[in-house]
């Protein structure tokens, strides 16, 4: 009953919920590209052509600028003629071997014969030791012009430059007609697709984070 003697008080017992207390803290943050920066000639030359504007989004591969390359392609055509006449000299001393080699052997057949001649097989000998030294000398100016016909190769295709990763061109440090040095910024392209977002979270709320879970991001448009 009541203090007052009156009628018994009606009492409810409602079922105890346990639900996590959740609060929203601001912090501030900052968006980082992984990718950015600027994109530099890996050849010397003058630009013949500039193929995009600060703003213009590019996708991975996409030519930014055309330098002259005029000179490189004369530059690969002169050692693809050097590797063919190099290929050719190296089949011409092969086979001269060969056949320095049978008159060797054949000296070596008739050594019990009156026939043969002490002196002449000793020239034969000579000559097949000349010969091989030939043969290693022209494989060696063969593997040489090949080293160069790859490099002229790799020049005429950097003569164009490429954007490496995808992204937004935001600023342009040449023009046509300007000479480029090896390493001299084309333009500056951002990944704006690959971001991260990094913010200084107080000590006393780390304890709130766990891998998975969400996290609201709100853009300062001012």
């Amino acid at each position: 009953k009541g203090s007052d003697g009156g009628q018994p008080a009606n009492v409810v017992v409602d079922t105890v919920i346990e639900e996590p207390l959740s609060q929203t803290v601001p912090v501030l943050g900052r968006i980082v590209a992984s990718e950015f920066g600027p994109i530099a000639a890996r050849i010397g030359g003058a630009v013949n052509e500039m193929r995009v504007d600060v703003g213009d989004r590019v996708k991975r591969g996409a030519v930014l600028a055309v330098l002259d390359r005029e000179r490189l392609n004369l530059e690969r055509d002169r050692y693809q003629a050097l590797v063919k006449q190099q290929s050719a000299k190296l089949a011409s001393v092969r086979a001269d071997l060969e056949k320095r080699s049978l008159e060797l052997k054949r000296l070596e057949g008739i050594s019990k014969s009156a026939a043969f001649s002490q002196a002449r097989h000793q020239d034969a000998i000579q000559d097949v030791a000349k010969q091989w030294g030939e043969v290693a000398k022209t494989k060696a100016q063969l593997s040489q012009a090949e080293a160069q016909l790859k490099r002229a190769n790799i020049d005429l295709k950097d003569g164009e430059v490429r954007a490496p990763y995808p992204g937004v061109v935001s600023a342009k440090h040449t023009e046509v007609g300007a000479y480029l040095n090896i390493g001299s910024p084309v333009v500056t392209l951002i990944n704006d697709l690959d971001i991260e977002v990094e913010a200084d979270i107080p000590g006393n709320r780390l304890g709130g984070l766990k891998p998975g879970i969400s996290i609201r991001l709100t853009l300062d448009d001012r």
